[in-house]
């Protein structure tokens, strides 16, 4: 096989990679930072384990979510930093099961948003060493 910077297997790590950083951003930036009425303070109320501060915390993990992305981003071909992205996103998920059933029940949920993630989450840690002739 020819050294194709491009070849099919780094084009794919770039997109997992690519839009797992995209999907960090957004959800830290948009509705935590920039819109946290929009359900986020009332997610975090819902929990009742951080009572007068919720408002506080979801501008914290909105910062830290965003943080993460860039993270992610500089460091995307470091494998442990995909297994650490992985363990964080089946936390999530394991927080998204045991979330109120009405919150299970909506369209988009943690669970929707969750398993992709996870899934191109796997790609950039099976990608992030770059190929390796078998």
């Amino acid at each position: 096989m020819k050294d194709n910077k491009w070849d099919p297997f780094t084009i794919v790590h770039y997109l997992a990679v690519g839009f797992l950083v995209l999907v960090w951003l957004y959800v830290g930036i948009v509705p935590k930072l920039l819109f946290p009425d929009s359900g986020e303070i009332a997610l975090m109320q819902k929990t009742g384990m951080f009572p007068g501060k919720e408002a506080f915390l979801v501008t914290v993990l909105g910062g830290a979510e965003a943080a993460w992305g860039i993270i992610l981003a500089v460091l995307h071909r470091s494998r442990r930093v995909h297994l650490l992205n992985i363990i964080g996103l089946l936390l999530l998920l394991l927080a998204g099961l045991g979330s109120s059933r009405d919150m299970l029940q909506a369209p988009f949920n943690p669970i929707t948003l969750t398993v992709p993630m996870l899934g191109l989450a796997l790609i950039g840690w099976v990608t992030a060493g770059g190929r390796k002739e078998i």
